[in-house]
């Protein structure tokens, strides 16, 4: 059983999701949510910390090439834990809807782009050898890709949602947006040049809002089933 069965009534008898699923929405609710924190936090701290740098034009691989100041610790703080964080998110989603076809797909793309995340930051784009940049640009590109497709197969297959329609309205949008810039920035990459900022800036902040509406998503749906009735089915 999904948790989208949790919220659609059984001859009127409410489904709930067992304690250990419980748990494992509340869990994937708040990594959801800490997600785009951490990485916007860290990106803010450690790009007004770097003298010179762009928060707006500058490509967010700059602030981790191998010998510039704080290199190592951004690694660490940006690369290392987000990609930690949307793995775990990823898993967390794949685990509270593994019948869903669609949505278990997202949530592997989640998984994925989470571990190349941390790829990128193992092989940095500067200050070494023409093997680690060609990685280290292969693993982001890639990231991207699997990042901006996954919340638009969560919310296609997010039958659940038609409880909270302006939530999933909302969530249709960025996850769209999400996709279309990426697709837009493969299409001129190689035609026109321009600060890689704005691409990244533009990408993160459509993925993030993606990133926290599916968590308050899932905080109110754990919050509804809190109010189950107390004939309600646990679910197995």
């Amino acid at each position: 059983m999904t948790t989208a069965d949790s919220v659609r009534p059984a001859h009127g008898v409410r489904i709930a999701l067992s304690p250990l699923r419980r748990r494992m929405l509340r869990l994937t609710a708040a990594i959801l949510l800490a997600v785009p924190a951490v990485l916007w936090s860290m990106f803010l701290v450690f790009g007004l910390l770097r003298h010179g740098y762009g928060l707006l034009t500058s490509p967010a691989s700059s602030l981790g090439a191998r010998g510039t100041p704080h290199s190592e610790a951004f690694n660490i703080a940006f690369f290392y834990t987000g990609g930690i964080l949307t793995a775990l998110a990823g898993t967390g989603l794949a685990i509270l809807h593994h019948r869903s076809v669609r949505w278990l797909l997202g949530a592997v793309f989640m998984v994925l782009a989470g571990i190349l995340l941390v790829l990128t930051g193992v092989f940095p784009t500067a200050g070494a050898g023409h093997f680690d940049a060609h990685l280290h640009g292969l693993f982001s590109q890639s990231c991207f890709v699997l990042a901006s497709a996954a919340p638009l197969l969560l919310v296609l297959d997010a039958d659940h949602l038609t409880s909270q329609p302006a939530i999933k309205g909302i969530l249709k949008i960025v996850a769209i947006a999400s996709l279309a810039i990426e697709v837009l920035q493969m299409a001129i990459a190689h035609v026109i040049r321009y600060p890689y900022g704005y691409f990244q800036r533009s990408f993160m902040a459509s993925l993030s809002i993606a990133l926290l509406l599916l968590g308050i998503w899932l905080r109110r749906h754990y919050s509804s089933l809190q109010r189950t009735a107390p004939l309600a089915l646990t679910d197995s």
